[in-house]
C-alpha cells in the first residue's frame, strides 16, 4: 500500500501557475506541510503526475488519475508504482470530446484493496461516479472491465469504502450499501433517512444564494453527512455579494485580486441515527455540533476522518477542504482550484491554506489509512 505518513495536500508547482497553459512545462508539484502550512517542491517524484494528469480520486494513499489521453491510472504519488486501469469505451465513450470532458464526467473515484501491502498483483476494486447523471460503475483487478454497479439506480454525490462495504450517498440524503467481499458486489443496504430541520441553517444560507454539496464520511464507526455551503459570488475579502445588488464581477488574467464567483462559507454536520423511529420505521440524520478529536478531509478525495491525536499537525474538530467545483473550473479558465482551507467547527471560522488564485490542476488530499 502507498506509504503516506500524514495527510498532505498535493498541488502543482505554484511558480508555474502564472504561465499560460500553452507555455507550462512539467515541473513536478508541491506538497504542503500542514503543521507549518508551507509548500515544498517535489520535482522528481511528482513530475508528470500533477502537471500532465488530472486527479479524479484519492483513496488508500493512491491517486486515480487521467493521463493526457483520458486513460485512467492508479498511481502511488510518492513512488514509481503506476497501474493502468481499463479504458472507458464500453460505458462512457472514447473520443476527443470525452478526453476533454472526462475531467468533469468523473467526479470521484475510490478504491478497496484486500492486502496490507499493495503490489500490482493484489486484488482491488475501484468505483467511480461518472456522467451527467452521476451514475456508478466499478472495475476489479481480476476482470479488467468497467461494469455498471447492480442496483445503483439513483444519482450519487459521494461514495466511500468502509470495512469491505461501498456506501453511496444520493443528493436527497439516502444511503445505499454494497458488500464487496465476494467475487461480485451485492447490494444489501438501502435507507432514506429524514433530516433534522435546522432553522438557523435555513435562515443563514438560503437556497437561492448558496450552492450545497453533500459528503459522506465514516468516523469512529458512524456515518456522517456533511453539508458544504458555497456562496456563488464573493469579493476578495470573502464578503458575500448579494445577487440583487447587480454587482458585475470583473476578472482579469493579469490580476488575481478579483471577485471569485464562488467560495466556501460554512459546513454543517449530521450523524446517522439508526435508532430513531417515528410512525413507520425511519432513520434520522441528526445534527451534531462537534467532531471532538476528529479531523475531516473533503474534496475529490475519498472523504476521510482521522484523529488529531494520531496526526497532531492537524487541528482537531476541523474540516480540511479542497476545491471540487469541477463544472465551474471547466466553464471558465480564469478561476478554479482556489477554494482550499480549514473550517473550525467550534468557532465556524475558515482559514485559507493557499492564496486565493487560480490553481490548475486543482489541489487534492492524500490521506493515510490504517494500512499505511
Amino acid at each position: 500500500m502507498a506509504y503516506v505518513s500524514a495527510p498532505c495536500l498535493i498541488l502543482p508547482n505554484m511558480q508555474n501557475q502564472d504561465q499560460d497553459q500553452d507555455h507550462k512545462t512539467s515541473t513536478g508539484g508541491s506538497v504542503m506541510n500542514l503543521s507549518q502550512k508551507k509548500l515544498y517542491e517535489s520535482k522528481n517524484r511528482l513530475k508528470g503526475l500533477v502537471d500532465d494528469a488530472w486527479c479524479v480520486g484519492s483513496s488508500e494513499g493512491f491517486l486515480v488519475s487521467l493521463d493526457q489521453d483520458g486513460e485512467p491510472l492508479l498511481v502511488d504519488p510518492f513512488s514509481s508504482t503506476r497501474i493502468k486501469l481499463p479504458s472507458f469505451p464500453s460505458i462512457i465513450g472514447q473520443s476527443h470530446f470525452f478526453k476533454e470532458m472526462s475531467k468533469i464526467f468523473i467526479s470521484k473515484a475510490v478504491m478497496l484493496c484486500d492486502s496490507v501491502h499493495f503490489t500490482r498483483y493484489c486484488r482491488f476494486s475501484i468505483v467511480i461516479i461518472y456522467g451527467s447523471q452521476d451514475k456508478l460503475v466499478f472495475c476489479q483487478s481480476l476482470n479488467k472491465i468497467w461494469i455498471e454497479l447492480p442496483g445503483a439506480e439513483r444519482s450519487y454525490c459521494d461514495i466511500i469504502f468502509s470495512r469491505g462495504t461501498l456506501f453511496a450517498l444520493s443528493n436527497n440524503g439516502s444511503v445505499e450499501g454494497w458488500d464487496f467481499s465476494g467475487k461480485k458486489p451485492v447490494k444489501f443496504f438501502d435507507i432514506d433517512p429524514c433530516a433534522e430541520i435546522c432553522g438557523e441553517e435555513i435562515r443563514n444560507f438560503p437556497e437561492d444564494e448558496y450552492t450545497v454539496r453533500l459528503y459522506l464520511v465514516e468516523s469512529l464507526g458512524e456515518l456522517l453527512l456533511v453539508k458544504r455551503f458555497i456562496e456563488d459570488f464573493v469579493n476578495p475579502d470573502g464578503e458575500v455579494l448579494k445577487r440583487d445588488d447587480n454587482v458585475k464581477v470583473e476578472v482579469s488574467k493579469d490580476s488575481y485580486s478579483l471577485d471569485f464567483p464562488y467560495r466556501t462559507k460554512h459546513f454543517s454536520l449530521y450523524k446517522l441515527d439508526m435508532e430513531y423511529r417515528v410512525g413507520r420505521e425511519k432513520v434520522l440524520w441528526r445534527k451534531i455540533e462537534s467532531l471532538n478529536d476528529q479531523v475531516l478531509f473533503l474534496g475529490r478525495n475519498e472523504s476521510a476522518s482521522v484523529s488529531a491525536q494520531a496526526f497532531p499537525q492537524c487541528e482537531a474538530n476541523s474540516i480540511y477542504f479542497t476545491d471540487d467545483g469541477c463544472n465551474e473550473m471547466y466553464e471558465n479558465d480564469l478561476y478554479g482550484g482556489h477554494d482550499v482551507g480549514v473550517f473550525s467547527v467550534q468557532d465556524r471560522s475558515i482559514t485559507p491554506l493557499i492564496p486565493y488564485k487560480m490553481i490548475y490542476p486543482p489541489p487534492f488530499w492524500v490521506v493515510p489509512t490504517l494500512r499505511n
